[in-house]
């Protein structure tokens, strides 16, 4: 059972997005992993926010390139978006998102709590959405949350 599942429209498709924990996570057949996205902590108390060309992100991360590993992406992605060096990780669950409209186009992206380190060397990220990251108190993060759902993943994060 998942901990919350969302139904939204995405252009002219209907979606549904479901997250599990880890622990009781069971992959779907035919739905790939194919993104991974991470809440970033400098340490217990400081989380990296991200800006972009689209408003603030509380979470760095991306598509997978053909042949990386989930490591791989995450390493290119901090780098990329956030000018971040991984320390490490925990995985937090799995976002399967299911395209009730064209099946084939559903995906799962895995949710980790990253600890990083902010380099001093500045990196363009390819896409051009990030614009730069921020180091804030866990406190300030949360009130930048735009659901509960967010609100509660960030919680469970820091709890990692």
């Amino acid at each position: 059972m998942p901990l919350y599942s969302e139904s939204f429209k995405h252009n002219d498709d209907e979606m549904l997005s479901e997250f599990y924990y880890e622990n009781q996570f069971k992959q779907p057949e035919n739905i790939p992993f194919t993104h991974i996205h991470a809440y970033c902590f400098i340490d217990e108390n400081n989380v990296v926010i991200f800006k972009t060309k689209k408003g603030t992100k509380l979470m760095a991360g991306g598509g997978l390139e053909e042949g990386e590993t989930n490591l791989e992406a995450l390493n290119r992605e901090l780098l990329e978006e956030g000018q971040l060096e991984l320390i490490g990780y925990d995985i937090i669950g799995y976002l399967i998102t299911k395209n009730l409209t064209h099946p084939e186009w559903s995906s799962i992206s895995t949710r980790v709590v990253a600890k990083v380190k902010k380099l001093d060397s500045k990196v363009e990220d390819p896409d051009g959405d990030y614009l730069e990251s921020e180091i804030v108190s866990y406190t300030d993060a949360l009130e930048l949350c735009k659901s509960d759902n967010e609100q509660n993943m960030l919680s469970l994060a820091k709890g990692i």
